[in-house]
């Protein structure tokens, strides 16, 4: 079944309903039964949903019979001698999770917490308006919908990344270093993060300028993609992924999804001055993924799979870009959001992408 022909209705009906009555409490209730909504779709998904859930399935059926010998090993051979997948924090939450359950579903609702409440957590406290919010689910949907439902432990390290943010923003500095630490052992890619997170520490004139900058690696990383996508499979040791910078370029498929990202950058380029970001305290952590993003959503050219790179900054957008419509369009937002919110849910209805409930996999094989 087409999911999104349901998704994208209920994200907009249910929003424009609550938006009758636009106060925080009506924000929250539609955060969390939007929210509710899109974890039982990852839970009830068949392992035929998402290039890895089956391999992630299986994983979680196989740790169950190991024993904390196989685990240290597994430790040992992850980080002294760079062999298998798993980062040794996703290997332990799938033991302690085997303790409580045995089925794979419940096991994904419990951990699919781990990304859900920091990504509500952050929306109930940065969104002011219910049409933001409109905009940021049809968001989730268009660009970010597919990776919880291809597998997992780089989703929860995401959500490690935005807890982390929103403690630094509270200047709770020692609850951030563990949020953070605990997302680099569920994957250790979220440690590019941390370039983000130092960015924001700075002034606003001086990210308005990184952020500038950053758009002239466009080319570059077009050009040495590949060299770029090595180095850093190897740092985080891991040569699963260094070897995508050995395939060939799939500049054409990533193409859209690269030319929207840049527009979107762009666009809260010119949106959000320096101003805006001396005013608002909050605003400039969260500015401070755009130079990121901007540099690396190229990588996607080099292959497609590399957009969870860019993940880690471009899921802020879900809220940066409607922020940056409220100061470019001040007289004309409602028919910009109406605009924006229609481009991507044609977008989403019109992605090659078929679902299936956990009870349809007999069908399915």
């Amino acid at each position: 079944m087409q999911i999104n022909l349901f998704l994208v209705p209920f994200i907009i009906i249910s929003g424009v309903l609550f938006s009758l009555v636009d106060t925080a409490k009506s924000r929250r209730n539609y955060i969390i039964l939007t929210l509710l909504v899109l974890i039982l779709e990852v839970t009830l998904r068949s392992e035929s949903v998402g290039a890895d859930t089956h391999k992630y399935a299986e994983s979680f059926i196989e740790i169950q019979y190991s024993d904390w010998r196989d685990i240290w090993n597994r430790f040992i051979g992850r980080y002294f001698y760079g062999s298998g997948d798993y980062d040794i924090g996703y290997v332990l939450l799938m033991k302690f999770g085997s303790v409580f359950t045995s089925n794979w579903h419940v096991f994904t609702f419990l951990v699919q917490l781990l990304f859900f409440i920091p990504l509500g957590l952050f929306l109930n406290r940065h969104a002011e308006k219910m049409r933001q919010l409109i905009f940021a689910f049809i968001f989730y949907l268009a660009l970010i919908q597919v990776f919880p439902l291809s597998g997992g432990r780089q989703v929860y390290a995401l959500g490690m990344t935005m807890l982390s943010l929103m403690y630094i923003e509270k200047k709770q500095y020692k609850s951030a270093v563990i949020s953070f630490v605990i997302g680099l052992t569920f994957h250790m890619s979220s440690l590019i993060f941390a370039g983000a997170v130092a960015l924001g520490f700075l002034g606003a004139r001086i990210q308005k300028r990184v952020h500038l900058f950053s758009f002239l690696f466009i080319p570059i990383m077009f050009i040495a993609g590949e060299i770029v996508v090595q180095n850093m499979g190897w740092a985080i040791g891991m040569e699963k992924y260094a070897n995508y910078g050995a395939k060939e370029g799939g500049t054409r498929a990533a193409l859209t999804l690269i030319s929207m990202m840049e527009v979107l950058s762009l666009l809260c380029y010119i949106g959000i001055k320096k101003r805006n970001l001396i005013q608002e305290p909050l605003l400039i952590k969260q500015y401070a993924v755009l130079p990121f993003m901007t540099a690396l959503i190229p990588l996607t050219s080099v292959d497609g799979a590399l957009n969870r790179v860019s993940l880690y900054f471009h899921i802020y957008l879900m809220l940066l870009v409607p922020i940056a419509i409220e100061l470019l369009f001040p007289k004309d937002k409602r028919l910009v959001y109406s605009f924006a919110i229609v481009v991507l849910a044609l977008l989403c209805i019109s992605q090659d992408f078929t679902y299936y409930f956990f009870w349809q996999e007999e069908q399915i094989y």
